[in-house]
C-alpha cells in the first residue's frame, strides 16, 4: 500500500502541490485574452486592423502597463505586440461587454477542456452582470468591461484552456479537443471556424508573431522557426496576498502550426515581480526549442536508417 509520511504530507499541503495547476481554472488569464477581444471585434465587424487608436497611458481612469509612459498611435498588430491596454479598452468600449462574453463562450472558455483525468469541481469563470450581482451585490460598470477585455476582473481560466485557445486561433477552428494520449497522426476533425475571414485572423497572428520578433515576447525567438506569442502579467489573490502571475501563450511554426503552448509562473510572495515577458516567455522558448530539437533528432535518425 502506498504510504506518505505526515511530514511529507504537510510539505505537500503547504506548497499546495495537490493542485493540478495545468488544468486548474483558478487563474486570471491576463493579456492573452486580448487576442479574444480582437476576435470579438472582428466578429462584430467593428474592428479595422489598420486603423490606429491613440494610447496616452491612461483611458477613463484605467492605466496602460506603460503608464506614466505612452504607446502613442497603435494599430492592431502593434497593440498585440506591445500589449497596449488602452487600445483594448477602447475596443471593448466600442463592442460592449456582451460581445466579449459571447465570444469567450463561443470558444469554450466557460467550461473545462475534457482530458483523460478525473474532472475538477472548479469551473472556469466568464463573468457577466448577473454573476457580479450575485457574487458582489453591485451592478456591472464600464470598468468591468475594460477588465475582462485585458483578462482581469472575474475571469478565471487554466493554462490548458489558454493553450486550447491559441490552438483554435492557429487552426481557425471553434472546437479543439486536447488529449493526453499520443497518436502518431492525430488530427482534429474539421469543424466550424472562428467565424471571421482568414485574413482577419491573420492580422491577429501577425501581431503575435511581431510580439516574438520585437515585442513583449521577444525572448521567445527560435532560430529558423517562426513563433506566434502573447505575454501577460496578471494579478490574483492567494493566502490573503496580492500576487503576480506571468503568462506566455503561443504556437509554432506560424506558417504550419504543429504545437501550441501556455506557460504560467506564480508569484509566491508580493515581492516576486514575475512578468510574462521576463519570466514565463524564456520557459516557453526552452520548451519549444526542446520540442523541435527532439523532432529534428528523430528526422535525422530516420534519414540515417
Amino acid at each position: 500500500t502506498p504510504f506518505i509520511s505526515q511530514d511529507v504530507y504537510n510539505k505537500i499541503q503547504r506548497r499546495e502541490a495537490w493542485l493540478p495547476r495545468a488544468w486548474h481554472p483558478g487563474y486570471a488569464p491576463a493579456s492573452p485574452i486580448k487576442l479574444l477581444t480582437a476576435l470579438a471585434g472582428f466578429r462584430d465587424g467593428k474592428l479595422e486592423a489598420n486603423a490606429t487608436s491613440k494610447c496616452e497611458g491612461i483611458y477613463r481612469g484605467m492605466e496602460c502597463h506603460v503608464f506614466p509612459g505612452i504607446h502613442g498611435d497603435m494599430n492592431l498588430e502593434d497593440a498585440i505586440s506591445q500589449s497596449c491596454n488602452v487600445y483594448f479598452y477602447r475596443l471593448a468600449e466600442k463592442i460592449g461587454y456582451q460581445s466579449l462574453i459571447n465570444t469567450a463562450k463561443f470558444v469554450g472558455l466557460d467550461h473545462n477542456p475534457t482530458i483523460e483525468v478525473p474532472s475538477l469541481r472548479d469551473k472556469p469563470i466568464v463573468p457577466d452582470p448577473e454573476w457580479k450581482k450575485n457574487r458582489i451585490g453591485v451592478r456591472w460598470t464600464l470598468e468591468d468591461t475594460f477588465n475582462i477585455a485585458i483578462g482581469q476582473g472575474g475571469l478565471r481560466q487554466s493554462p490548458l484552456q489558454l493553450a486550447c485557445m491559441v490552438a483554435r486561433i492557429a487552426t481557425n477552428q471553434q472546437h479543439f479537443t486536447p488529449t493526453l494520449l499520443h497518436k502518431e497522426k492525430h488530427q482534429e476533425d474539421k469543424g466550424p471556424t472562428l467565424g471571421i475571414d482568414q485574413r482577419w485572423l491573420d492580422e491577429i497572428i501577425a501581431g503575435m508573431q511581431k510580439a516574438t520578433e520585437q515585442g513583449t515576447a521577444r525572448r521567445c525567438k527560435l532560430n529558423g522557426i517562426s513563433v506566434a506569442g502573447k505575454t501577460g502579467t496578471g494579478q490574483w489573490r492567494n493566502h490573503n496576498m496580492n500576487l503576480n502571475l506571468a503568462w506566455f501563450v503561443g504556437f509554432a511554426p506560424v506558417e504550419n502550426p504543429e504545437v501550441a503552448i501556455a506557460t504560467l509562473v506564480e508569484g509566491v510572495i508580493p515581492q516576486d515581480q514575475v512578468q510574462g515577458g521576463l519570466t514565463a516567455t524564456p520557459i516557453a522558448r526552452d520548451l519549444l526549442q526542446a520540442y523541435f530539437d527532439q523532432k529534428n533528432a528523430k528526422l535525422v535518425l530516420s534519414n540515417n536508417q
